[in-house]
């Protein structure tokens, strides 16, 4: 490979596509082309996925040029992940590796959205702010609460409560019919928002709250702050190894945290105070 490009690795069989994994490696691969002044990406996927997810082009819009290869073998030189037993062992849904990269270099993670993206983004915003705009993704996978799906009718009564306030909801997870689209909320979906827009806003609104999805990895790789739901019981064994005790990602800012919490109301209302406080210092 030139000394301008960088060449990854996703082993299919070992690591399956979710939209958070994505907006992992492909954090992890923008600190790395920073560090080395590198201008190119190509990241080389070896087994096969039927269907290729529609998210997958979008996952990778950068300010780095992202190539996508999908081959039966590998060229000789794979600079990343690196040749090393113990890291080659974590699966590609973990932040460790993103964390080590940052220790190394003292670059904090942030997605380098292509600017024509970032500007789109920043106009829905500002057409939209009221007081603050937050961003917010309900998942609604239909697994139930125990899998971070959200508990809405408690979300109802956030949205409600603060009418100043506007909250962008991200995504295309699904509404339950008796959660009322108030005029202080805007769904992307019927702004027919592009997901890559979308994951720049989560990235570039005042603030972001929702339940920890994929669309939550776009404020978890930003400087804005954040609060973030996860239920207890939900990857439990996983958090446990990512983060121990704490309440924040080991690269976060003081005003970025992940709440191994319900979503119940008094916990809602706390965390919209936080972030509203974070915002406004």
């Amino acid at each position: 490979m030139k000394p301008s490009e960088i060449a990854a690795h996703w082993p299919l069989n070992q690591h399956p596509f979710s939209l958070g994994n994505l907006l992992i490696l492909r954090q992890e691969l923008e600190i790395l082309a920073k560090l080395n002044h590198a201008d190119k990406v190509t990241l080389f996927f070896t087994d096969k996925i039927d269907p290729i997810p529609d998210y997958l082009n979008k996952a990778f819009l950068s300010q780095i040029h992202f190539e996508l290869q999908f081959v039966n073998a590998l060229p000789p030189q794979i600079d990343w992940p690196p040749r090393i037993p113990s890291i080659l062992m974590w699966p590609y849904s973990s932040f460790r590796r993103i964390h080590l990269l940052s220790q190394i270099t003292r670059i904090s993670p942030s997605l380098l959205w292509p600017l024509n993206i970032q500007e789109t983004a920043k106009e829905i915003i500002n057409s939209l702010r009221r007081k603050n705009t937050f961003a917010v993704h309900l998942k609604n996978q239909g697994k139930g609460a125990e899998e971070s799906d959200a508990t809405f009718a408690n979300w109802n009564l956030l949205f409600e409560k603060f009418p100043e306030t506007t909250f962008i909801l991200l995504g295309a997870d699904p509404l339950p019919n008796n959660l009322p689209l108030r005029p202080n909320m805007q769904k992307a979906s019927a702004l027919k928002l592009d997901l890559s827009v979308q994951l720049a806003i989560s990235s570039l609104c005042d603030g972001f709250m929702g339940m920890a999805s994929g669309i939550s990895a776009g404020a978890f790789f930003s400087h804005i702050p954040y609060v973030t739901f996860k239920h207890p019981s939900h990857h439990a064994q996983d958090m446990e190894i990512e983060i121990g005790n704490s309440d924040c990602l080991p690269f976060a800012k003081p005003h970025q945290k992940i709440w191994r919490k319900i979503d119940s109301v008094e916990n809602l209302f706390s965390a919209f105070e936080q972030v509203t406080h974070w915002i406004e210092k």
